[in-house]
């Protein structure tokens, strides 16, 4: 199977999101996979992780600092997963 990755996302004047979707196996266990070390193993017993299992814990851990929502569901666009964040677009016309 082709792998396959789509990016979108969308601003508005307060508002702004995007997302990441893959045509991937998708997420088995949405309360593990943003936690330190712990990679969703997709009860696939041909699928070895690699990785350390840091890089959505940083993801997450600096999108919440920033102010962000991150969140996993499957993918409605590819099947796979896909990982969406969104925000407020502060704006301080003054500058201060």
């Amino acid at each position: 199977m082709d792998k396959t990755v789509a990016i979108s996302g969308s601003v508005s004047m307060i508002n702004f999101w995007f997302s990441i979707d893959d045509n991937g196996p998708g997420v088995q266990n949405k309360e593990i996979i943003f936690e330190l070390f712990n990679q969703d193993q997709n009860n696939d017993l041909t699928r070895t992780a690699t990785g350390t299992g840091i890089g959505l814990y940083f993801v997450k851990l600096f999108s919440e600092q920033l102010g962000l929502q991150v969140k996993v569901e499957r993918s409605p666009l590819l099947g796979g997963a896909s990982f969406l964040i969104r925000g407020t677009i502060l704006f301080n016309p003054k500058g201060t």
